[in-house]
């Protein structure tokens, strides 16, 4: 390989990674479409399934799907924002460089990468949970409570 392709690769790498990750986004975007067209479509109860369960239960079961379906395409689309957020803006280099503080600060050595590396993954799972909460409390207390499956309580 030539120098200048390894180069070019090196410096573009950031938008490389986004490149990857939106392909991939709407790759899966692509398949939750077409599953939701396809259950959008199945209205009647299958003939495979006849002496499995009841039109009732093959209701609820396709409406919660759908609803699924739809809440996953809304939490796909916000995640792939974000991730984008965070790359664009080197949250991740912050990230890093807050966990280095952090390991000083607390009198630990600075140059172990191993400890280094468990503070930032739990800072970034941190910063993590805080971003998802409002879609994890979204999914648990209206998507799973609207069709029963929910059997935690809000406070």
């Amino acid at each position: 390989m030539s120098t200048t392709f390894l180069n070019f690769v090196e410096e573009n790498i950031l938008y490389e990674i986004l490149a990857a990750t939106w392909i991939l986004f709407f790759w899966k975007l692509y398949l939750s479409l077409r599953q939701r067209a396809l259950v959008l479509r199945l209205v009647e109860l299958p003939e495979q399934v006849r002496g499995l369960m009841t039109r009732e239960v093959y209701e609820k079961a396709r409406d919660y799907s759908l609803d699924k379906l739809n809440f996953g395409i809304f939490q796909d689309t916000y995640s792939e924002i974000f991730n984008t957020i965070f790359l664009l803006t080197m949250c991740y280099r912050r990230f890093w460089v807050s966990s280095v503080r952090l390991v000083g600060y607390l009198g630990f050595d600075e140059s172990n990468e191993i400890l280094l590396s468990g503070v930032c993954m739990f800072v970034v799972s941190v910063v993590y949970d805080v971003v998802y909460l409002p879609l994890t409390i979204y999914s648990t207390f209206v998507v799973e409570q609207k069709h029963g499956f929910n059997k935690e309580v809000s406070q």
